[in-house]
């Protein structure tokens, strides 16, 4: 019970303050002498408890036996040191049921500064813990559903390469070899089988992609975010792209997070910015900080219209057709796993012809 109680999120924000009166049957209000014998008052206790005409002088008594030792000796030295305190037990109702209880006082200090008792207040936290529970089965529950659709996805993509790749080999042989024998229009056939396997197999490999990236560790380490930034930068600007590429990249910046897995996030959304930079000749790429602590990348390309912005980091969703831009539509998908993986978010801004930028920020260690 200990740890349930420490763990919960701030109690007085789920079971208001502890002093403040209530007609909440779940609240037994109580005050107490110097001596720390207590009286219960209002309703919560004798509704609780069936009726008590001694208003709760010898609560301990109902205590379930295993808290019995530990509640009577935390209680008695709490009084000894006159201090405030917070204990939790299971006390048993009138119906027999024991009810875990988080019970709390102040000290009371008259106005000559004598100790004169204490003014507490016992939560009924069973119902609470008893959701919590629920939410953290279901929460289990989940993930273990989760982990085994990756764990199905990346053994069937997987499984697909191999016949995959006998479909594209056999079907090169056969136009490389025997090619000329076949009419023109079962040649062009054969090209699109080709074309159709191959975008296949694209569409395998980032699912299986997509799968190593949910089932790797999360390792995280301080790291040099601008010099990373940098280096992947210097390796998308080696290729080819059919445009001018320029990037900008704010100095001094880190991060907490994992580089290897920041490292895909940084490639598929540099890629993406060179890639619809293309139309208009120059990609013009920038990579920064803004003042309230989000990472963003922002490119000069064609942009998108904002009222598809859902659509965008879903899976194989795609706002611009294949054949303007090549992809399978499961990069930005892969970028939120990888950004939601260290507890942060990912979103964007754009407008058609002006460009967009992400942003992105990565939780706490």
């Amino acid at each position: 019970m200990g740890d349930i109680i420490s763990n919960r999120t701030d109690p007085n924000e789920e079971l208001g303050e502890p002093l403040r009166p209530s007609s909440d049957a779940r609240v037994l209000r109580w005050n107490s002498g110097p001596d720390g014998e207590r009286t219960f008052t209002g309703n919560g206790w004798r509704h609780f408890i069936g009726g008590d005409e001694n208003n709760g002088a010898g609560w301990l008594a109902a205590v379930h036996p295993a808290d019995s030792e530990r509640t009577r000796e935390q209680y008695r030295n709490a009084v000894q040191s006159r201090e405030r305190f917070e204990l939790d037990f299971r006390l048993r109702r009138q119906d027999g049921e024991y009810r875990w209880m988080l019970d709390r006082g102040e000290p009371d200090f008259g106005s000559n500064g004598e100790f004169s008792g204490f003014a507490g207040a016992a939560f009924d936290l069973t119902d609470w813990m008893e959701a919590r529970k629920r939410a953290e089965r279901n929460e289990a529950s989940l993930q273990l559903l989760a982990t085994d659709l990756e764990s199905f996805t990346y053994s069937v993509s997987h499984d697909l390469r191999a016949p995959l790749r006998s479909i594209l080999g056999y079907s090169k042989i056969l136009l490389d070899e025997y090619g000329s024998s076949l009419a023109s229009e079962a040649q062009d056939m054969m090209r699109r089988q080709m074309t159709a396997a191959r975008r296949m197999e694209s569409l395998i490999s980032d699912l299986l992609e997509s799968s190593r990236l949910g089932r790797r560790e999360v390792v995280r380490s301080h790291f040099d975010f601008s010099a990373l930034a940098r280096d992947v930068a210097d390796e998308i600007c080696s290729r080819d792209w059919g445009c001018e590429a320029k990037f900008t990249i704010e100095p001094n910046l880190y991060a907490d997070a994992d580089p290897g897995l920041l490292r895909y996030v940084l490639q598929n959304l540099f890629e993406n910015a060179v890639k619809y930079s293309k139309p208009t000749g120059r990609a013009e790429v920038s990579f920064g900080r803004t003042p309230e602590g989000a990472f963003f990348v922002r490119d000069s390309g064609v942009g998108f219209d904002m009222e598809y912005k859902d659509k965008l980091f879903k899976a194989f969703e795609r706002l611009h057709s294949s054949s303007e831009f090549p992809g399978t539509g499961i990069g930005l998908y892969n970028v939120q796993k990888v950004v939601h993986r260290h507890g942060g978010s990912v979103w964007a801004d754009s407008a058609p012809g002006k460009g967009a930028t992400f942003y992105f920020t990565l939780g706490e260690r």
